[in-house]
């Protein structure tokens, strides 16, 4: 099974690029056209992660001493130390369904991958006074009590920052920034991790 979605995959990856080259062709640019690359998306997981493999997951994150400048480097993003076991107190599963994942995760998270952290980060919504920053960073000690529970359980500590990509309307996924990559941790579906007016 997982071998025939990967094969699809790789077929629609195909079939974009030799679209993209058709299209250079009709109108003139192919001699200027590189190959186009797709980001790689990761694969959605299937069952939660075990604290074994979530602690070996974070070995592996790089420990910064600064903080590099990383706002003309384009993200990246995994779900290598993704929380996706058991439910909020507010009956919302952490673990996100493929349809979730595919029309949701892959296509907001994957679609800022061709872009920088100033750009992301130049995102806003709303008009007038109610413009605010589309995608941003959010202290860890400001989201509710119940998260920031999870978020020392899960040891990730040393991040006192979080990062909130909003997915549209109420959608959020929350995670952590090091360096140009982005981890995320969780996606919640009905905005109660830092909620409205908090």
């Amino acid at each position: 099974m997982t071998s025939s979605k990967a094969e699809k995959r790789e077929a629609r990856k195909q079939k974009k690029q030799e679209g993209s080259q058709r299209l250079a062709e009709r109108l003139g640019l192919a001699d200027d056209i590189k190959e186009v690359v797709i980001p790689d998306v990761p694969e959605c997981p299937k069952v939660p992660l075990t604290p074994e493999a979530r602690e070996e997951a974070l070995k592996k994150v790089p420990i910064l001493n600064t903080n590099p400048s990383t706002f003309q480097t384009k993200m990246t993003w995994c779900v290598s130390v993704s929380d996706v076991e058991g439910n909020w107190s507010w009956s919302e599963a952490r673990l996100w369904s493929l349809e979730e994942w595919d029309t949701e995760i892959v296509r907001e998270l994957g679609g800022l991958c061709s872009l920088t952290w100033a750009e992301i980060s130049g995102q806003h919504t709303g008009t007038g006074r109610k413009r605010r920053k589309r995608h941003h960073q959010q202290a860890v000690n400001t989201i509710v009590q119940e998260a920031k529970e999870r978020w020392r359980h899960l040891d990730l500590e040393q991040f006192d920052v979080a990062y909130r990509f909003r997915l549209g309307g109420t959608k959020r996924a929350w995670g952590f920034q090091c360096g140009s990559h982005f981890y995320l941790v969780w996606f919640e579906r009905l905005h109660k991790i830092y909620p409205v007016g908090h």
